[in-house]
């Protein structure tokens, strides 16, 4: 019985030190960024029917004294890569999907259904981050380390 016991405690803390783990894999958002930001915006800009419409978000940037390179954002369930505009600021665009939606055949008879596609659902696993309308993340690299930084209160212009 004692034998037994010591088994249950050696698989517990297996598993015990298998789930912390996991923890210290998970992306860490930084409370102080290494360069100085103005207020951080979006606009939305509508294109033609070719084209869709997309989602701009601004961020000007005061100093960059270190040097660090932006290199994408999360916004709004969405992710996309930092451009630079001039010096003192970049941009990231959200495109939003401009082909119009497929019409489906919606029948008691399968055969008339024939030739419908499923729809993709989006994947919330995409966004490694839990944000509201107002926050962004945004990644840069540092000493070829990628590091997370949220920003709070993007306004909408």
């Amino acid at each position: 019985m004692d034998y037994f016991k010591k088994i249950v405690a050696f698989i517990g803390l297996i598993l015990l030190v298998i789930t912390t783990s996991q923890c210290a894999s998970s992306k860490k958002i930084k409370t102080k960024l290494p360069l100085e930001l103005g207020q951080v915006y979006y606009q939305w800009t509508s294109g033609d029917d070719s084209r869709g419409s997309k989602k701009s978000l601004y961020i000007p940037v005061i100093s960059n004294e270190n040097a660090i390179s932006l290199d994408s954002v999360y916004f709004q369930g969405q992710v996309a890569k930092i451009e630079r505009i001039n010096e003192s600021l970049f941009t990231g665009q959200f495109k939003t999907n401009a082909s119009p939606k497929p019409d489906l055949i919606m029948s008691s008879d399968p055969h008339e259904e024939y030739g419908n596609t499923f729809q993709k659902a989006k994947q919330a696993d995409d966004i490694p981050f839990d944000l509201n309308n107002t926050q962004c993340v945004i990644s840069y690299k540092e000493d070829n380390k990628t590091s997370y930084f949220m920003i709070e209160g993007v306004i909408k212009k």
